[in-house]
């Protein structure tokens, strides 16, 4: 991964980069055996919703992009149905390019 702060970056975008390579390093070390997982279904060019996953092993990875639509998605993870789990919630919200 290749992300550094920019001269002219806010101190909010400065963070963001920051934050944003901190998780990549934390979950990297799963990243080589990960098979995709679709829990939205391959995205559309014009989708609301976009849901991108990562199974490694035990740990599954998912990533929501919302581009508009409703505020709330149900999003389907079968192979996670009948366990127990305790989901870790990151939020990243970074606005579009100037």
């Amino acid at each position: 991964m290749w992300a550094y702060s920019q001269p002219g970056f806010t101190d909010e975008e400065i963070a963001f980069t920051l934050d944003a390579q901190a998780t990549y390093k934390s979950l990297r070390h799963d990243l080589p055996p990960a098979v995709p997982c679709s829990p939205l279904g391959l995205p559309g060019w014009a989708d609301d919703w976009l849901g991108l996953g990562l199974r490694a092993g035990g740990t599954t990875y998912v990533s929501v992009w919302r581009r508009g639509g409703d505020p709330q998605q149900r999003l389907p993870v079968p192979h996670l149905r009948a366990r127990t789990y305790a989901p870790r919630l990151r939020t990243f919200r970074h606005r579009r390019a100037r």
